[in-house]
């Protein structure tokens, strides 16, 4: 009778311990879908958050078509390069451009250009 009751209570335990395991591996599916799922809701957002970005970001054709009268090319004798009207009216105009275009004729003392051309269309 002994050894039937310990057979008993030994596949009673073997079920159980296979039943927690089944319960473990559940629980851990459960938790790896639970991850997954705030993974996907974070990259939703992420995702929403770049489109709003994007559609706020300047229209960069439209602005460079608004400026573009004001380009031009600067010519020294000693450099070339282009640069911008920041400001114009009857009594002159306010010119912005690097450094490097204009440095050598700073050095020797010139301060008027002799050639401005305009490379709006």
């Amino acid at each position: 009778m002994f050894s039937l009751v310990a057979a008993v209570l030994v596949m009673m335990g073997t079920a159980s311990a296979a039943g927690g395991m089944v319960w473990r591996e559940d629980t851990d599916e459960a938790q790896a879908l639970a991850t997954q799922a705030r993974t996907i809701a974070q990259m939703q957002a992420d995702i929403k958050l770049l489109e709003a970005r994007s559609a706020a970001q300047a229209d960069w054709p439209a602005i460079a078509t608004a400026v573009e009268s004001s380009v031009f090319t600067i010519s020294t004798d000693y450099g070339l390069g282009s640069g911008w009207v920041v400001h114009a009216d009857a009594t002159g105009s306010d010119l912005v451009t690097n450094f490097h275009v204009v440095e050598e004729a700073v050095s020797v003392g010139t301060t008027t250009s002799t050639s401005v051309s305009s490379i709006a269309r």
